[in-house]
């Protein structure tokens, strides 16, 4: 194979042949299959044709430098060895030249390692450039960090818009998150509360029922949805009987 694709005993690669090599492991990288060379020609053609632009080429071996896999293909089939510097700075890169996972795959690597606050404060970078990137998976990563930390209203909300840019694609975790997520609402006076419920029981019954109980017992959206109750049961003093199934 390596006198096929023109090596010599030090491994050195013809340009010609570098873009063959990476056709290879793209092709190996989608199909499950093996490059079937050494990694340092790999990590040769794969460097010469990212310098000359090869954007797909810099995500293959900048994920390989930081130890993650290319699709199907291994790091340790790309790259001889790990080199997280070089593996950030090229697929910073190939994330400013369009290629959107870059950000979430710098994210997946900065968010493994333990560091200073800085490093936490670029690692939230790399996953909002994903998400804003229309990258599902971070979108939902950043909705449910955002949800955790949320301190106030505002917060919440920032996190639900998110969460619900995941979901609309079809993100069924996204979904399940959104179901069952209790936003910090803030308190409200008893007769304020009181005259929001009834209004809404006065369009519909059953809607405002389910709306007091899940502010009088903090409920999620799904559980006061379908919570069940006796004929005459009472809370804070309302008969509920709307709910009953």
């Amino acid at each position: 194979m390596l006198a096929l694709l023109g090596l010599d005993h030090s491994g050195h690669m013809p340009a010609r042949l570098d873009v063959l090599v990476f056709a290879l492991t793209r092709l190996a990288a989608s199909s499950g299959g093996q490059v079937g060379l050494p990694a340092s020609s790999v990590e040769t053609s794969l460097g010469a044709v990212g310098e000359d632009g090869g954007i797909e080429a810099q995500y293959a071996l900048g994920c390989a430098y930081l130890g993650l896999a290319y699709g199907n293909v291994a790091p340790h089939d790309i790259a001889q060895s790990k080199d997280g510097r070089r593996g950030r700075a090229i697929l910073l890169r190939a994330a400013d030249a369009g290629r959107a996972d870059a950000w979430l795959r710098l994210y997946e690597a900065a968010a493994s390692c333990r560091g200073p606050v800085s490093d936490k404060e670029m690692t939230r970078f790399f996953l909002e450039q994903a998400a804003a990137a229309d990258i599902v998976e971070a979108q939902r990563t950043l909705g449910a960090l955002l949800l955790k930390e949320a301190g106030c209203l505002e917060e919440a909300e920032r996190a639900v818009r998110w969460l619900h840019q995941a979901a609309a694609p079809g993100d069924p975790e996204s979904r399940y998150l959104l179901e069952t997520l209790v936003l910090p609402l803030p308190p409200l006076a008893p007769a304020t509360e009181r005259a929001i419920i009834e209004q809404v029981r006065a369009v519909d019954e059953e809607l405002a029922a389910r709306m007091l109980v899940a502010r009088v017992y903090h409920l999620t959206r799904r559980e006061a949805m379908n919570c069940n109750s006796p004929p005459e049961a009472v809370v804070d003093g309302w008969v509920f009987r709307a709910c009953c199934r």
